[in-house]
């Protein structure tokens, strides 16, 4: 049996209240009860950290359960749509398409989680009160559920999962350099405006025009992984930037430098401090908070980049971006020697 598990609004209140993971010892009875049940993470943390930064950050009792998390570019699976479109809600379809990749179509699931939205009516979800996260009665509901499921024990990832096959998110792992990609001035020309919620390029070319020379330069580095620190993912959602790239670079992301629980509760369209947060020091706090070592940037908003960490930053002509040689060059040598 499969439980996919939130964080915010479940394992602490959604935005306000005790500090993270605050609800998590309530689960401890479930995990001794139920051994085998097998946890796979689906909370939006995974678009901001590591897989193993985000057990990490979990009680070891819950972290030993965890198997996986669910995939970053969802609704990817042909066999989930009808007509053309996704059959449900994203998170479902992430749920959804996790299984597929195990072989496990026909397993029992449950998944734990607040926002209604993301679920269809018919899904196996145990729903928390995001002001409260999990309480005693939404325990006492997941044990009649898991009780209820019987089903196999141990559950056992397949290799294609483990090792990142399509659609999955790949844990970092210690060979794995990190790239922190921009867009605007990097991928295409700097002058993107927005229509509504619809990015559009003033002047000559077009967006992305100059991603295939990225995808060529990371053709011959496969132990590269991306990290979105543009603030297309501020302004539009991390899911809309992510289908933006051509599907060779998104399947290489694993998070972006921006979560909307710096928001801290309030508006999407609120302004709040990571507004101004040069670009290095946004990205400088993902690398703190993820432990990094191996990583580059490449980026056009460079005045205030420390000149100290300058080998790590390709630094592009808004203008120009990786059209320019010397930029791609620059790019293809730091990864080498990585």
């Amino acid at each position: 049996m499969i439980v996919f598990l939130d964080f915010d609004g479940v394992l602490h209140p959604l935005n306000r209240g005790p500090a993270d993971f605050a609800r998590t010892p309530l689960l401890f009875p479930l995990l001794d009860e139920f051994s085998e049940a097998k946890v796979v993470l689906s909370t939006s943390w995974r678009y901001t950290y590591p897989f193993d930064v985000l057990c990490a950050k979990l009680p070891k009792r819950l972290a030993d359960r965890i198997v996986g998390m669910t995939p970053l570019n969802a609704c990817q699976n042909p066999a989930h749509h009808h007509d053309g479109r996704p059959r449900w809600p994203v998170r479902e379809h992430e749920c959804r398409d996790w299984l597929v990749a195990q072989g496990l179509e026909d397993a029992a699931w449950l998944a734990v989680d607040d926002d209604r939205e993301v679920f269809s009516k018919e899904a196996p979800v145990v729903w928390c009160d995001p002001r409260e996260g999990l309480t005693p009665d939404a325990v006492d509901q997941i044990r009649a559920r898991l009780s209820a499921m019987g089903g196999p024990g141990d559950v056992r990832l397949s290799r294609r999962a483990r090792e990142g096959g399509t659609g999955m998110l790949r844990p970092r792992d210690g060979n794995a350099t990190i790239l922190f990609l921009d867009f605007d001035g990097v991928l295409h020309p700097h002058d993107v405006w927005l229509r509504g919620r619809t990015p559009y390029l003033r002047g000559p070319g077009e967006l992305f025009m100059w991603a295939p020379r990225l995808e060529s330069v990371l053709a011959a580095a496969p132990h590269v992984q991306i990290v979105l620190s543009t603030s297309w993912v501020r302004h539009l959602r991390y899911s809309n930037a992510l289908q933006a790239l051509p599907i060779a670079l998104r399947r290489r992301v694993v998070g972006a430098t921006w979560h909307t629980a710096l928001l801290g509760g309030r508006s999407p369209d609120d302004v709040c401090d990571w507004d101004f947060y040069s670009r290095y020091e946004q990205i400088a706090r993902y690398v703190d908070r993820a432990s990094l070592t191996n990583w580059v940037a490449v980026d056009d908003a460079v005045e205030d980049w420390p000149a100290a960490e300058y080998h790590h930053l390709v630094a592009t002509d808004s203008e120009r971006g990786l059209g320019e040689d010397k930029a791609l060059e620059r790019l293809a040598e730091l990864l080498a020697r990585r």
